[in-house]
């Protein structure tokens, strides 16, 4: 847990608003299944919304448990604070973390 009261509060309203922001994707996506609309290509933009958002959150909280040395890591990217992250953090579901973290990368990256 952040331990710093001010950075936990931070990185909760983080989280509250994409949570909020992603309820309204959330919705626009099951929209698409409603009355006949599927379109592939709008649930995946709403997928791929949700993903980000999330996985930017997941990085606001990881930076900051390195902040407080849970941790150690120079970088401040995604990739590596997942890396050295797992010498001090208790993981459940590695692979599915990984997976994600992939997934959220082709669908920033990877897209032209």
């Amino acid at each position: 847990m952040i331990r710093d009261p001010s950075t936990r509060s931070s990185v909760r309203a983080s989280w509250e608003v994409r949570h909020s922001r992603n309820v309204a994707v959330g919705n626009c996506n099951v929209a698409t299944f409603v009355g006949g609309f599927n379109q592939s290509g709008v649930r995946d933009l709403c997928f791929n919304v949700i993903l980000v958002s999330a996985y930017s959150v997941l990085e606001e909280v990881l930076q900051a448990l390195r902040d407080e040395a849970v941790f150690p890591c120079k970088s401040s990217k995604l990739v590596a604070l997942l890396a050295a992250s797992t010498s001090g953090l208790p993981w459940h579901d590695w692979p599915r973390i990984e997976e994600g973290r992939n997934k959220r990368n082709q669908s920033v990256h990877d897209r032209a």
